[in-house]
């Protein structure tokens, strides 16, 4: 289909479990093929003990494996091996634990139980089942191309969430974007005013350095040596500034920012809230920083090039 990248099938249902013949409540289970759905999904690490991948392939090596939540098995006293039923569609489905999960994609720990399962050791223990099919898209495919390409193979779409636009709808959120504007608005302040400082003290303390800068071209440096000079003085001020800062940040991100968890919501969320500084901002940043004292040496050097350093160590003899 055109812009399909990876496609994978997940069934997600709500059923009863039982733990030797007697009913524990109901639980969310997922039924996925595992390859396919290591193609698809994405998991911010950090969540399970081991890599994502670890236990897709626990599911591999054992067809009637299931991951199920940690907090199931301590409440109920249950260990790997042990045998869970699920009833899928009126059907018991039999599975062994081989792995406990404390989040998965799409499961909610706070709506009860979860498992995972292999889709296909449902499809053998019960009737046809309907289930989802997650696509991942190539970059800047289109939803509705494939919405068309199914239909004209008689294979009608019913239902349709795409994450992308999700994301675009969070993007707009009036709080985020009140937030993201006063930081950018903070951070444009502060760069403009560190980039104005800088040039300032260097252009007026041209003229009160023009003797220094006499004698050191009277002793043979070089011109392009002296605006290197000014150049690298420049550059080891603002980076020791920007490294400083650049650690200051962090320290704060992280000592700040968990503080926005006052609002239950936030606080009670999943996955749980975490601080993320985000690489290629930083990158971002640190372009136009770089661009910003690019131009103000520029301008310095051109005010260097304009003073009579001559004349400057003349006068200096006459004083």
């Amino acid at each position: 289909m055109p812009g399909e990248g990876a496609a994978a099938r997940v069934m997600s249902r709500r059923v009863d479990v039982q733990l030797g013949g007697v009913h524990r409540g109901q639980a969310n289970i997922l039924g996925i093929v595992p390859h396919e759905f290591a193609a698809v999904a994405w998991f911010r690490d950090g969540l399970l003990p081991a890599h994502r991948n670890h236990y897709l392939n626990a599911l591999i090596l054992h067809r009637e494996g299931v991951l199920a939540s940690r907090s199931f098995m301590q409440a109920s006293g249950l260990e790997l091996g042990d045998w869970v039923t699920f009833d899928i569609g009126g059907q018991p489905v039999e599975a062994y634990i081989v792995a406990p999960i404390d989040y998965w994609p799409t499961l909610d720990p706070r709506q009860g139980p979860m498992f995972v399962l292999n889709l296909e050791h449902i499809q053998e223990q019960t009737m046809m089942e309907p289930y989802d099919v997650w696509l991942a898209l190539e970059p800047g495919a289109q939803l509705q191309p494939i919405v068309n390409a199914l239909a004209e193979e008689g294979i009608y779409v019913v239902r349709l969430d795409d994450s992308r636009r999700e994301l675009v709808e969070a993007r707009r959120d009036p709080f985020r974007m009140g937030f993201s504007g006063v930081l950018t608005i903070g951070f444009i302040v502060a760069g403009v005013a560190t980039v104005t400082g800088f040039f300032l003290f260097h252009f007026l303390s041209l003229r009160s350095r023009a003797l220094q800068f006499g004698v050191l071209r009277a002793m043979g440096l070089s011109l392009p040596q002296l605006l290197f000079a000014l150049v690298l003085e420049g550059v080891l001020t603002v980076g020791a500034g920007l490294g400083l800062g650049s650690l200051l940040g962090v320290a704060s991100a992280h000592f700040f920012l968990p503080f926005l968890q006052v609002n239950p919501e936030i606080a009670d969320s999943v996955p749980p809230f975490t601080v993320v500084i985000d690489a290629a901002d930083v990158r971002r940043i640190y372009v136009v920083l770089g661009v910003m004292l690019f131009l103000g040496v520029l301008v310095l050097a051109a005010a260097l090039v304009r003073i009579q350093l001559h004349q400057a160590v003349k006068l200096g003899e006459e004083a």
